[in-house]
């Protein structure tokens, strides 16, 4: 559920990428 939240998170969205695909995501390496 913790996902949703930073998926939902403006803050976070610098290394998660919606795919907007379902529940498809991907996430970004923080360490690139």
């Amino acid at each position: 559920q913790f996902l949703l939240e930073l998926l939902t998170d403006k803050s976070c969205q610098s290394f998660i990428s919606w795919t907007g695909d379902g529940w498809e995501f991907k996430l970004s390496d923080p360490d690139e």
